[in-house]
């Protein structure tokens, strides 16, 4: 589940919009679990920054996410051709793509109207 799912879309919106940004918590097991956990909770949280002006990679695009302490040892060169260092099993056999309805260009269109009562920041 996304951080901020809410109940249909609009209420997701609020929350993207309003919702402080916070973590589940999980069980560590070492020091190192710990370290790559503050890691990656510091990336995530600098990607979803809501003002876009401040957020990771606003100032000098990818590089500023690849410079990232999480991404540390990654090469980026290749990383098309690395396999990652797990990948789910799917247990259930589902379809790769749902049966999702077809909406008309009007419905579309208006799916990705953003209501002018928001307040953004």
């Amino acid at each position: 589940m996304t951080p901020f799912k809410g109940e249909n879309n609009e209420k997701t919106l609020i929350n993207i919009l309003k919702q402080p940004l916070t973590f589940p918590r999980v069980g560590i097991n070492s020091s190192k679990e710990y370290e790559e956990l503050v890691k990656v909770q510091d990336l995530i949280s600098r990607l979803l920054v809501k003002n876009p002006k401040k957020r990771i990679g606003s100032q000098k695009g990818s590089i500023e996410i690849k410079r990232h302490e999480f991404s540390k040892g990654v090469n980026w060169a290749l990383i098309r051709t690395v396999k990652p260092p797990e990948v789910p099993y799917n247990h259930r056999k589902v379809r790769c793509r749902p049966n999702i309805q077809k909406l008309s260009k009007k419905e579309r269109n208006e799916a990705y109207e953003i209501p002018s009562h928001f307040d953004y920041f």
